[in-house]
């Protein structure tokens, strides 16, 4: 449903795609919305008995799962790879996604005790890590992106 998401707005609206990071943003952007509509279900067929749990990992991890999708769709679009990989690549970023949600909540439903909570909280963890290493990939592919130009870590403080 993202990924059709993705493409209906890509079509009709191809200028706000002008970085690596815009694909990433709407991603997220797009699953935090998923996420919200979501944990409200959740949240009314449960009488607000999940909803501390899911709105704080659920969200995040929604973001990262479409954050894969976007990351496929940058590498096709700003990564010099064959064409022979490149129709692959999308799909396989989708499959991931769905695997990575999937292995998620299947350690958080199965509900095999405390071992569960911590798989699914590791794997958490593990998702934010690599999730920053996306966004980081895709702002080092922005055209504006360069070496020489650096920001003060104070500037951003203050």
């Amino acid at each position: 449903m993202l990924l059709l998401t993705i493409i209906i707005i890509y079509i009709f609206s191809r200028s706000v795609f002008k970085q690596p990071i815009d694909y990433i943003a709407f991603a997220a952007i797009s699953a935090l919305g998923f996420a919200a509509a979501e944990n409200t279900i959740y949240f009314i067929n449960h009488h607000g008995e999940v909803i501390s749990s899911r709105a704080i990992l659920t969200s995040v991890g929604h973001m990262f799962y479409s954050a894969l999708i976007g990351y496929g769709i940058v590498l096709v679009k700003y990564r010099n790879i064959k064409i022979s990989f490149k129709i692959w690549i999308i799909p396989g970023f989708a499959l991931l996604a769905v695997f990575s949600h999937a292995f998620y909540d299947f350690w958080l439903i199965t509900g095999h005790g405390a071992s569960s909570m911590l798989i699914s909280i590791l794997f958490f963890l593990f998702t934010v890590s690599w999730y920053s290493t996306i966004l980081n990939n895709a702002l080092n592919n922005s055209s504006t992106f360069s070496y020489k130009r650096t920001i003060s870590s104070d500037a951003v403080m203050s």
